[in-house]
This record gives C-alpha cells, sequence and structure tokens, in this order.
C-alpha cells in the first residue's frame, strides 16, 4: 500500500468537530478510516 501526503489535502484528527487549531502533541492522518479507528482510543487495531 503506498499512502499520498498531500499538504493542501484534507487532514483528520478522529473528532466529528471541524478545528483550525489543535492541542500540541494531537496525532493527525489523510486517512480517515484511521482517524475513526483511533477516536475510540482502542488498545490495539487489526484487520
Amino acid at each position: 500500500m503506498k499512502i499520498e501526503i498531500s499538504p493542501n489535502g484534507i487532514w483528520y484528527h478522529g473528532s466529528n468537530k471541524v478545528f483550525t487549531e489543535l492541542r500540541a502533541n494531537s496525532t493527525i492522518t489523510q486517512w480517515r478510516e484511521l482517524a475513526e479507528a483511533f477516536s475510540h482510543q482502542p488498545s490495539r487495531l487489526g484487520r
């Protein structure tokens, strides 16, 4: 799998809210499904 990053693309953080600023050390990704999975704070993920 190749993940391409577009600096001007949409970035997700797992919340359903729109933010213009995040807390320091927040994790963001352009992979929406990954952000949704981590929004539930799982101890681990599998496929």
